[in-house]
């Protein structure tokens, strides 16, 4: 039978994580729609599971003698955005003067009694409601390039001019080696993503706004640095606090991704709302596409993934036809844009919309038709 203390926990979202060697110092009957038990080791947790996204509170054990448990957690409070209270079998002063310091809420003892952990997320409550009021109104869209040269920048660029004329639109370029998005533009903003970097302990939605620089279609973009800086510039606590606030300013952030794999353009997945894997027809390109999605599912990337064929030929006879394609790919493809080389070059070299270089042109009724989709897949 539920004691009050198991009642009022339900209350919360709770994500608990014990190791399995420990699974008998949890009562069973914890567990309910909102209490989420969950046996893995602290090293094997992986933090884009769904539960951990969906849930308002982690509780996770820490076996402070066990080495790197430490580093673990403290590297698992820099990607949560929730409050994370700590558990361990090990509970004294010491270990709790520790586990604080690391940043937990609070701290309880195992084998756990739910009138403690009741008590501990009555402080991760008070810790939730003394937050200031950033609840994102906006969504995130990564794209996500299969192979270079698939045109991902021109086309987050493009889309977000367009969509920028419905709704206050943001292009965030985390490429800090060779974005081109403010090239693409034809802007030289004086400031950019590394002044954000340099910022991080005042990080705010005004400042970003500041950063922020407009382009003539009301697209707000964040630029990559000009000088090519190192990928460990960027670490996935920093871009999963800037995406936070940038879609608590805007209501639609656009996320133009590097080719290099690293644990934070995983971060940025992890905090998207929708994934767009950009490829071409070529073999290559299909390939490596399918390489990606393998990446993306064995990191437990929650986010919605569309695939988006990038200069597709508007004629019946090509190389490789889209079920070729798609037995390439071993799934649908969901969206297609029109090769039309001259049209988005042109646009590309003047730093202007696809509309202004040629109207009505199949590449920007493609474009529209993407928008369309993607916003009836968000609204789902």
């Amino acid at each position: 039978m539920a004691t009050a203390s198991t009642q009022r926990l339900r209350a919360l979202r709770v994500a608990l994580v014990v190791d399995p060697g420990n699974a008998g110092a949890v009562p069973p009957d914890l567990a309910s729609a909102t209490v989420h038990l969950h046996f893995a080791a602290l090293e094997d947790l992986v933090p884009t599971l769904p539960f951990l996204r969906q849930a308002d509170v982690l509780v996770v054990e820490v076996m402070l003698d066990r080495p790197g448990q430490l580093d673990q957690f403290v590297r698992i409070l820099a990607e949560q955005p929730r409050p994370v209270i700590a558990a361990t079998r090990a509970l004294d002063a010491a270990a709790t003067r520790t586990l604080m310091r690391a940043g937990a809420v609070d701290v309880v003892a195992l084998p756990l009694d739910p009138a403690d952990l009741d008590e501990a997320l009555t402080t991760a409550r008070k810790v939730i409601a003394s937050r200031p009021e950033t609840a994102a109104k906006g969504r995130v869209i990564s794209f996500v390039r299969a192979v270079g040269g698939a045109g991902a920048t021109a086309l987050a660029c493009q889309t977000g001019c367009l969509w920028a004329a419905q709704q206050s639109t943001c292009l965030i370029d985390f490429d800090v080696q060779f974005g081109a998005v403010a090239l693409y533009l034809d802007m030289h903003p004086p400031l950019g993503l590394l002044d954000l970097v340099e910022a991080q302990g005042r990080l705010d939605q005004i400042l970003l706004s500041t950063i922020a620089a407009r382009h003539a279609s009301g697209l707000q973009i964040v630029a990559a640095p000009t000088d090519i800086a190192p990928l460990e510039a960027l670490t996935p606590a920093f871009v999963a606090q800037v995406l936070t606030l940038a879609a608590a300013t805007f209501e639609v952030v656009l996320v133009d991704l590097p080719a290099a794999w690293t644990p934070w353009s995983l971060a940025a997945l992890t905090h998207s709302d929708l994934v767009l894997m950009v490829s071409n027809l070529s073999v290559p390109g299909l390939r490596q596409a399918r390489r990606q999605l393998d990446l993306i599912e064995a990191n437990h990337i929650a986010a919605p993934l569309r695939i988006v064929l990038n200069r597709v030929p508007k004629r019946l006879f090509r190389t490789i036809d889209m079920a070729d394609s798609e037995r390439v790919l071993r799934r649908k493809v969901d969206f297609t844009i029109a090769d039309d080389a001259p049209t988005m070059n042109s646009a590309v070299d003047q730093g202007r919309t696809i509309g202004q270089i040629r109207g009505k042109s199949v590449v920007e009724t493609d474009l529209n038709k993407l928008i369309a989709g993607l916003t009836q897949v968000l609204a789902t």
